[in-house]
């Protein structure tokens, strides 16, 4: 569709002057200020009592030592790793894992669905 004009516009009043603008009054002072009282001191402090010792201190237990110490079992290496199985054949190995067992365990109902529950 076409833009039509608005049509005539009406002219803007002229922007008139404020007029005369007053003087702005001067800062007075705030005449003589009083004197401020002086810090007069807290009067005499008592002493502090002494620290006292706490006494004779006990003397500490030994440190004895734990006996002999069983020697530890060598670590032994884990072997030759293989190869990281993919996560379908693993997949695939477990659910016919557990389908194989809860055909074969149909007698023990509670261990068959709670090893098939964990093997999942």
């Amino acid at each position: 569709a076409p833009v039509l004009p608005l049509g005539p516009v009406e002219p803007v009043a002229p922007v008139l002057p404020l007029g005369p603008v007053e003087p702005v009054a001067p800062v007075l002072p705030l005449g003589p200020v009083a004197p401020v009282a002086p810090v007069l001191p807290l009067g005499p402090v008592a002493p502090v009592a002494p620290v006292l010792p706490l006494g004779p201190v006990a003397p500490v237990a030994p440190v004895l030592p734990l006996g002999p110490v069983e020697p530890v079992a060598p670590v032994l290496p884990l072997g030759p790793v293989g190869p990281r199985p993919n996560e379908a054949e693993l997949t695939r190995v477990v659910c016919n894992s557990a389908i194989s067992l809860r055909s074969s365990w149909s007698v023990h109902g509670s261990i068959r669905n709670s090893f098939v529950m964990y093997s999942i």
